[in-house]
């Protein structure tokens, strides 16, 4: 039996790691520490998960004090992007193993501290990316395995995301580079590694294009460019937007279901990580 003990609760720590953990290989490995900012998050983890009641809970300044009690072999990392870094090298430094969420770090800077921490521990970092796991990409890699395309020699991939699921992310703490790196880090981290991974191969140069052309102040969808920081849970002029008109029709019931925008009030930055 291994211990696990979780730095962040995020949505993505309870569906991809605490819940499979608890009903599929429970007889491997226990949770033995929980660790957040957010002290309401605890109630709200363990609501879920009532099995989870008589874990020990620790705040993010007590990162040192977890390791001691709950004696992790893993330590799993699944909160806000920025602070990954901070959980992994400590994590290092205490010769654990770490199993983080994508992105593992924000910035070169903190990617270099995080190599350079595991060249002196025991421990191991692994990342996550739940996009390999997706039956069509398992599939291209399959095929690629099985050379039945031939040798891969050049690779266009385009990705399109909606402007439904993608504003989502605006009204999240990804909105603020300081949290997420900015998309170009917290979204296209995924394709950057299906790619490396379809090829099994590791780039040489990396570079990114960004603007706010749809989501931007000067947008011609925006219906107040002269009012910044407006989310649509709040905002006075909604009923003018096109955006939101798109997806909020007066005429229709339906809806359209964001696994990211479950957690209501928007406008905070800590609230569905």
């Amino acid at each position: 039996m291994k211990n696990i003990v979780f730095c962040g609760l995020s949505s993505r720590a309870f569906s991809m790691f605490i819940k499979p953990l608890l009903e599929r290989f429970s007889t491997h490995y226990e949770i033995t520490g929980l660790l957040d900012a957010d002290p309401k998050r605890f109630a709200v983890c363990k609501k879920k998960f009532p099995e989870l009641a008589h874990v020990p809970e620790f705040s993010e300044d007590a990162f040192d004090e977890m390791m001691r009690v709950s004696k992790p072999d893993i330590v799993i990392v699944a909160g806000r992007d920025d602070t990954h870094v901070t959980y992994i090298v400590k994590s290092l430094q205490w010769d654990t193993d770490v199993i983080t969420e994508k992105p593992m770090v924000t910035t070169v800077q903190d990617a270099n501290r995080v190599l350079e921490a595991e060249a002196k521990s025991e421990g191991k970092v692994t990342v996550a990316f739940n996009y390999r796991y997706s039956p069509f990409h398992r599939k291209i890699k399959e095929m690629i395995l099985d050379g039945k395309i031939g040798r891969v020699t050049s690779v266009d991939l385009n990705w399109y995301i909606d402007t439904y699921h993608g504003a989502s992310y605006f009204k999240r703490w990804n909105r603020s580079r300081q949290f997420s790196g900015g998309l170009s880090v917290h979204k296209s981290t995924h394709h950057f590694d299906l790619v490396n991974w379809w090829l099994g191969q590791n780039p040489e140069e990396v570079f990114a294009y960004g603007a706010l052309n749809y989501y931007g102040p000067d947008s011609e969808w925006n219906p107040l460019p002269e009012e910044d920081g407006r989310f649509c849970g709040t905002c006075r002029v909604k009923e003018k937007c096109h955006y939101y008109s798109r997806w909020h029709p007066r005429s229709s019931k339906a809806s359209i279901k964001d696994d990211h925008l479950e957690a209501g009030d928007q406008s905070s930055l800590y609230t569905a990580y």
